[in-house]
C-alpha cells in the first residue's frame, strides 16, 4: 500500500466514528471474508481495504502502541 493511501486511511479513521459511538477495525485473511461480512451485515457503514503483509504488521504495531 502506498504511503499516500495509508495517510488517507488514517485520516478516514480519525474522522470516524463520531463522539459517543464505536467502530471495529478488522484485519483478516481473505478466506474469512464471507464470515466477516455476515457478522457485519447489520452495520450502518462498512469500509473495506485490501492491504499487504507489511501494512498488516504496521497496523499491528500501531495498535499495540495505542493500547
Amino acid at each position: 500500500m502506498s504511503h499516500h493511501r495509508e495517510h488517507e486511511i488514517k485520516k478516514e479513521i480519525e474522522d470516524v466514528p463520531p463522539p459517543d459511538s464505536s467502530g471495529i477495525i478488522a484485519i483478516f485473511d481473505e478466506v474469512w471474508v464471507e464470515q466477516v461480512e455476515k457478522a457485519l451485515a447489520k452495520a450502518e457503514k462498512v469500509d473495506k481495504e485490501k492491504i499487504d503483509k507489511e501494512s498488516v504488521e504496521k497496523a499491528k504495531e500501531a495498535a499495540s502502541k495505542a493500547s
